[in-house]
């Protein structure tokens, strides 16, 4: 059975001969896991995906595709759901998936994380609107001079 985790990408094969590790993963964790694990789950279950166990390397949850497989249940604290082998479920009663989105959407959503700007982006920006300032200035200063200082030299 091969197991995978969505979020640091761990790859196991779990046979009789004991569990082989394909891809470490663990690198990759999120800065929200509870958040991060309830969007996992969302996604492992639009992909008919059964939950197995935490990763080790993140905790994020594992999920397998093979048909059969042993599911755990998973609780999320956060919308009052459990995930399970049968879908998720609220106080035993299954929920549909929508709903579920929905949930998660509006009481959990993802932070929008920005860096302000770096040094390079600065500099990029002067490079950029520099040109365009100096044909300005230079576009006014012919201005001037054609209908100023050049129609009195011109009339003589």
């Amino acid at each position: 059975m091969q197991v995978r985790c969505r979020c640091c990408h761990r790859e196991e094969l779990h046979g009789p001969e004991g569990i082989t590790v394909v891809l470490a993963g663990g690198a990759r964790r999120p800065p929200e896991p509870r958040l991060r694990a309830e969007f996992a789950l969302l996604e492992a279950l639009a992909a008919d995906e059964v939950v197995v166990d935490a990763c080790p390397a993140c905790g994020m949850p594992r999920t397998t595709s093979q048909a059969g497989a042993p599911g755990s249940s998973w609780a999320l604290p956060e919308v009052g759901l459990t995930f399970g082998p049968g879908g998720f479920a609220r106080d035993g009663v299954a929920v549909p998936l929508e709903e579920v989105r929905r949930l998660v959407e509006a009481r959990a959503p993802l932070p929008v994380q920005s860096r302000g700007a770096s040094a390079v982006q600065g500099v990029m920006l002067a490079v950029m609107v520099g040109p365009l300032l100096l044909w300005v200035f230079l576009f006014l200063f012919w201005f001037n001079y054609v209908f100023n200082l050049g129609a009195a030299s011109w009339a003589g």
